[in-house]
């Protein structure tokens, strides 16, 4: 049964890719596979994107799912490559032909891709080459495949970061940007985070966005001791930043604990005085915030529904 009412359902469409094969969560597949099916069918169901995957395991969720679902399951690989430079590009056309042979069955569709780059092995190195690889093999295999390519946290990561956002512009790739570690550190301060939404919008890069995004408004998990980013804070200053605003609003929107200031508004989502709805929060999802990847789902429809973004009940 469809929820009667579904206020800013354009902007959350489809939003919460679901990570339950991923730590902290680390599900059995059967698990994990259920508990999707399980919000895919209630009735904000609309909100869960697609079920994520390593590529090492795309294999063995084909065998799982294969016939039990009236259409194929829709999938994001996460090719979990080699991280040594010295044999990450091996690894990758190793994995790009398991993930193409895979691919025959009708069991499941992929979406998407997720790419981690090695760290360059001298200081003189860029993005530019592993990007370019990347895109080629992958789209040997669908020629408009959507790829997120996620950096290396180095310390030279910083330095690197202009010239790996043009070279991703060149190649019609995504970033992906981890907002947290397994165990709730590695947060990236609100400052930096703003920076690299700026440099994304220059560029017209897309962002996907991972861990640390259970729940829509920023503030410190009781689980893990730390202040998180929210994931509607991040969708507001990804907007702000596409926008044009100065850095210091999109840092505001960051770091703005206050759940009283995030509100529905029609089919999009309102931030104090700045509106996002309608045709520009159709934009902001197609081209610029492409979703994130949480090994919850029940966290943030939760705290969804206490906001006033979903229905107060779901069906099953």
């Amino acid at each position: 049964m469809a929820s009667e009412i579904a206020p800013a359902r354009t902007v959350l469409a489809s939003l919460i890719d679901y990570a339950g094969l991923f730590p902290p969560a680390r599900l059995e597949l059967e698990d994990a596979l259920a508990e999707y099916r399980r919000v895919r069918r209630s009735a904000d169901g609309w909100i869960a994107g697609r079920f994520l995957v390593p590529a090492s395991r795309l294999r063995e969720l084909v065998a799982c799912c294969g016939g039990r679902d009236a259409e194929p399951l829709p999938v994001a690989v996460v090719l979990d490559v080699e991280r040594d430079a010295r044999r990450w590009f091996a690894d990758l056309q190793a994995k790009t032909d398991a993930l193409a042979a895979s691919l025959a069955s009708e069991a499941v569709r992929l979406h998407a891709v997720e790419v981690p780059l090695p760290t360059p092995l001298a200081a003189r190195e860029t993005y530019d080459a592993p990007i370019a690889q990347a895109a080629t093999l992958l789209r040997r295999i669908r020629a408009d495949l959507p790829i997120a390519i996620e950096f290396p946290r180095d310390e030279r990561a910083e330095e690197r970061l202009p010239g790996g956002i043009a070279a991703l512009a060149r190649a019609g790739c995504a970033l992906k940007l981890r907002c947290a570690a397994p165990t709730g550190g590695g947060v990236p301060p609100s400052a930096s985070v703003a920076a690299l939404l700026v440099e994304l919008a220059r560029a017209a890069v897309p962002l996907k966005a991972t861990a640390g995004l259970h729940h829509p408004v920023r503030g410190r998990r009781d689980e893990t001791g730390t202040v998180m980013h929210g994931f509607l804070n991040l969708l507001v200053a990804t907007a702000l930043a596409h926008g044009g605003a100065p850095h210091d609003h999109i840092v505001a929107a960051l770091e703005d604990t206050d759940e009283e200031a995030f509100t529905p508004d029609g089919d999009g989502l309102r931030w104090r005085d700045v509106r996002i709805a309608g045709e520009r929060a159709a934009a902001l999802r197609a081209r610029q915030f492409l979703g994130f990847g949480s090994c919850s789902l029940d966290e943030p429809l939760a705290d969804l529904r206490a906001l006033g973004f979903l229905a107060a009940a779901t069906s099953v």
